[in-house]
């Protein structure tokens, strides 16, 4: 009797929690202008896309990209359920809401210091890379504004007549 109550009991209370849970999402306050689906949507000349591509690449390579992904890859590895995370802020992120980290309980300060710390261990292979091609440093900022620049020049007069897509609306 005692162990069907306590069923019941966990029952409600993991419904509750996740109907409380729904209600702690927040949407992303500066949505990215593009999605994939726009992105994929439209048509690119090759020589673009190749470019594009080239600079997407050396982005990961010279940049956070790498060592962030051996550092999930590794951690997913060595604590399985860590997937399960990343597959709901994946979700979460395409759905147009933030992600949910642990790190978003600390502090501001503990935060911002864990934010530093993990940049520090993650840009260290993009570094690494970098230094030995003879290639800069890809911050995150410089990154995306590596890309931002292909986006504009696709979105030019001259971009549109050679074919390629709009993707921002004028």
């Amino acid at each position: 009797m005692f162990g069907k109550r306590l069923f019941v009991l966990c029952g409600i209370l993991g419904i509750a929690g996740m109907l409380c849970g729904c209600s702690l999402l927040k949407k992303q306050e500066n949505p990215e202008p593009l999605d994939v689906t726009t992105v994929v949507s439209k048509p690119v000349p090759p020589e673009k896309a190749q470019e594009i591509m080239s600079d997407a690449g050396e982005n990961f390579i010279y940049g956070e990209g790498l060592g962030d992904a051996v550092a999930t890859a590794g951690t997913v590895v060595l604590f399985p359920p860590y997937a399960i995370l990343l597959l709901g802020n994946a979700a979460l992120s395409l759905n147009g809401y933030q992600s949910v980290w642990l790190s978003d309980a600390l502090p501001e300060d503990g935060r911002a210091g864990w934010r530093e710390l993990y940049g520090g261990v993650t840009s260290a292979p993009g570094r690494v890379n970098a230094a030995l091609a003879g290639e800069e440093y890809r911050t995150e900022e410089r990154a995306k504004e590596i890309m931002e620049k292909h986006l504009k020049e696709l979105n030019t007069p001259e971009g549109r007549a050679s074919g390629a897509a709009t993707f921002y609306p004028e």
